[in-house]
Formats: structure tokens, C-alpha cells, sequence
């Protein structure tokens, strides 16, 4: 007489082996090449393009292209995976990558004060991150020095600085920055980031 467990195994390798793969199990939230992070607002996926001496202008269509925005920073966890990404492909270089922020109305042609400060000055393109946790922004940012500075690029190097600042920080640029005038400036646009909303 066959034994029970025998049987049970038996019956569970012949489902295992002859059953169909169902499709979906292959789905996934995110198109290959495109990081999945987990948002208050739902799953977010962003993807890292790389392109020396892009325009924001340029980098807004190329996103567009993907059905995606340049993306916005709900964490330190997202900014530090880009910059640090970015940061081992340009080494020893460094650089800096558009993200998708714009200073708000009421801080447009204000240097940094207490009522255009670093929480408040910037808002996020996209409507997906929530709060100001990935708003870490260099000490001095965002200072709008040129009183034109209404963009913003993360930096990154894998020395760990770009100039006198942190990799991983935030720093207000002008949206047609001139900061490709000169193939060794160490703030030159390398790349961009956009983000999409996960398919489900």
C-alpha cells in the first residue's frame, strides 16, 4: 500500500511540474532598468539617464519620451541611491543630474530668508513625493545668488565632494545653467533622473 505523504508529495510534484506559468507572475511594477521605491503617494520607478552637458530643457523631453517627469525626492534614500549610482559611473569625475523641483511663485527673484528658506522654496514637479525629507540641500542652499536660480541639480562625485559640496546634496541652479562652459567644471550636468509611477 502506497503511503499518504508519498502521495501527497507525489500529487504536489505533478501540479509543480505540468503547471502553467501564469504570465502575470512575470509583471513587474517597473520597466526593466527602472528602480522600484516605495512612496507614501504609492510605488514610484525612476531610471537614471546619462548625457554630459544636458540642458533641463533637454532632459524635461527626454523624460517625456519615456512617459515619465524628471523625478522628485521623496527621501535621502532615493537622492543617495542616485548620487551614489551616478557617482561610480562618472569616477573619478564628478557632476551634477537634474531632478524635477521648481522654486515656488512666492520665492521666485528671493535669496534665501525666513520666508523663502530651504523648506518652503522649492516645490516638487511631479505631485508624487510628498513633504520635504528630499529636500537636503547643501548649508549654503538654496541661496538663489543669481536671483535666476530656479532649478535644481543633486551632486554627485565619488570623492564625495563636487567643489565645496557634499555628494548627495541639492544645489539651485538656473534652468539654462551655464555650467557646461567648461568640460572640467566639476557641477557639470552628467545626467538625469526620471520617475513614473509603478504599474500597480
Amino acid at each position: 500500500m502506497i503511503k499518504k505523504p508519498f502521495l501527497i508529495f507525489f500529487f504536489y510534484f505533478l501540479v509543480t511540474v505540468s503547471g502553467k506559468k501564469d504570465d502575470t507572475c512575470d509583471e513587474k511594477p517597473c520597466d526593466k532598468g527602472w528602480k522600484l521605491f516605495e512612496r507614501p503617494s504609492g510605488g514610484w520607478c525612476i531610471k537614471i539617464f546619462y548625457e554630459d552637458f544636458i540642458k533641463k530643457p533637454s532632459a524635461d523631453l527626454k523624460c517625456t519620451s519615456q512617459n515619465a517627469t524628471l523625478t522628485s525626492l521623496q527621501d535621502q534614500v532615493e537622492s543617495l541611491y542616485i548620487a551614489y549610482t551616478v557617482s561610480k559611473k562618472i569616477a573619478p569625475g564628478s557632476g551634477s543630474i537634474w531632478i524635477g523641483a521648481s522654486r515656488t511663485k512666492a520665492c521666485l527673484n528671493s535669496t534665501k530668508t525666513v520666508a523663502c528658506n530651504w523648506s518652503n522654496s522649492f516645490e516638487w514637479t511631479d505631485q508624487s513625493a510628498t513633504g520635504i525629507e528630499g529636500l537636503l540641500w547643501d548649508r549654503s542652499g538654496p541661496d538663489n545668488a543669481g536671483r535666476n536660480q530656479d532649478c535644481v541639480v543633486l551632486q554627485a562625485a565619488s570623492s564625495g565632494y563636487v567643489g565645496t559640496m557634499q555628494t548627495g546634496t541639492l544645489d539651485d541652479v538656473g534652468c539654462y545653467t551655464d555650467l557646461d562652459r567648461t568640460k572640467t567644471h566639476p557641477r557639470k550636468p552628467v545626467a538625469y533622473a526620471c520617475g513614473k509611477k509603478a504599474k500597480f
